[in-house]
């Protein structure tokens, strides 16, 4: 729910009034509790200072109804109710508003992104459910500070060290986080972890399940009680050294011994990579069919499916997929010829993918950068670059260690159509 978070202004010039003064109109959207809840507010400029606010927003996963809520809370004890949806490439609201006098009115909203930092509303009375056009709104972002932040090296020092890090992952409310950690050679690839003290990440140590084979790429899921990670050590129907998908299950006593979740997720191919949405899509790269292509799957009655192989507009490579908490968007790794692996963004649209656009050169670098992770409470990207970190430049054919970066989400430049609208003021 959180691609949009920030600071958006539309101009109100074609709606002023003397009853309705204001230049334009500003609204924000933060998120809450691990990305399934969003708060905002709906305000008023005039001469580009607020003069107080009109809405109070609250939108929110419904997890029995399968559906985003909106609610609304205005001056005078006026509330809004309703729900969103999405429609090819428009967002969708249908809302009851109730004032406080009795009165009950009907209003929708249809929205999308035009550009990366632009967002169009149109609002609607609805009366006997024909959509009544009212208002047209064009939400330009105006964040403090805003897309331009830079990545900055994670927990210099404690997670990011001289050795080579990458793939981290958090626990819901960011209290635990799971990395891997090398040797200069790369020969050993364990699963290190630290908890947060309050005031500072404890020293890693290896994780309960790590440390004998070679384990990398760790996600834990968006509820916390699983991770899945990807590993070498043997099981059936995998070559020698071949990758592939485990996971360990949190108990009362720790994590459990590793479970290989067999055919479909694992083939005799190289299976690594996974993430999982909240509504339960799980994305992951394989080798299975020759190439390496990133493939999805979800449960159907308690068994996974036969994954299938993703398209991206026309494009079927990448990897390192990391989809999001609320399933709207995948980041993904693309090696480009001038720079070599970068990051990039692919919106969904239904059941299919759009072409993946790359993150802003402010994100990616001309060295290897990869291993994407999301931390919604956060609002917070992290990846692996092999820029100039903890360590120095190095000379020409020595690979960098390599450090773990974060940067807000915001600033990842990920324009999707997610199910929030830019409310128009009633």
């Amino acid at each position: 729910m959180s691609g949009g978070s920030g600071r958006w202004i539309a101009d109100n010039s074609a709606y002023k009034s003397e009853q309705e003064p204001y230049d334009a109109y500003g609204i924000e959207w933060h998120a809450a509790f691990d990305d399934t809840t969003m708060r905002g507010r709906l305000f008023g400029l005039k001469d580009g200072i607020e003069t107080g606010d009109f809405w109070e927003f609250r939108q929110f996963w419904h997890p029995h109804r399968k559906e985003a809520v909106l609610q609304q809370f205005g001056t005078g004890g006026a509330v809004g109710l309703g729900t969103l949806w999405r429609d090819g490439q428009l967002t969708k609201a249908d809302q009851q508003f109730y004032s406080s006098s009795g009165s009950v009115s009907r209003s929708g909203h249809a929205s999308y992104f035009d550009a990366a930092d632009r967002h169009v509303t149109d609002s609607f009375e609805i009366v006997n459910d024909e959509w009544l056009p009212r208002r047209h709104y064009v939400w330009q972002r105006s964040d403090s500070g805003g897309d331009a932040a830079m990545p900055e090296i994670f927990a210099p020092d404690i997670i990011s060290s001289d050795l080579p890090e990458f793939s981290i992952t958090f626990s819901p409310d960011g209290s635990e986080l799971y990395f891997n950690r090398t040797p200069p050679d790369r020969s050993k690839l364990y699963i290190y972890t630290s908890r947060w003290s309050g005031s500072a990440w404890s020293a890693p140590v290896i994780a309960p399940f790590s440390g004998e084979h070679r384990d990398v790429d760790p996600f834990l899921t968006v509820e916390g009680k699983r991770l899945y990670f990807s590993s070498d050590r043997p099981r059936a129907g995998s070559p020698e050294s071949s990758f592939s998908t485990w996971y360990v299950e949190r108990t009362a006593s720790g994590w459990s011994e590793p479970v290989d979740p067999g055919a479909p997720l694992n083939s005799a191919a190289t299976d690594i990579f996974v993430s999982l949405s909240r509504d339960g899509t799980l994305v992951f790269s394989s080798e299975r069919g020759g190439d390496s292509r990133i493939h999805s799957s979800r449960q159907q009655g308690g068994q996974w499916q036969t994954p299938v192989s993703l398209m991206f507009g026309d494009d079927n490579g990448g990897g390192n997929p990391m989809i999001s908490p609320d399933g709207n968007y995948l980041i993904m790794v693309i090696v480009r010829e001038e720079t070599g692996p970068d990051l990039f963004y692919a919106c969904r649209d239904g059941d299919a993918w759009l072409a993946p656009q790359p993150l802003p050169d402010t994100v990616n670098s001309v060295f290897a950068d990869f291993a994407p992770a999301i931390h919604a409470a956060s609002d917070m990207l992290y990846f692996t670059s092999e820029r100039p970190g903890i360590t120095a430049p190095q000379d020409g054919g020595v690979r960098p260690p390599g450090d773990i970066y974060r940067v807000p989400l915001r600033a990842a430049g990920i324009r999707c159509n997610s199910l929030r609208p830019m409310p128009s003021p009633r």
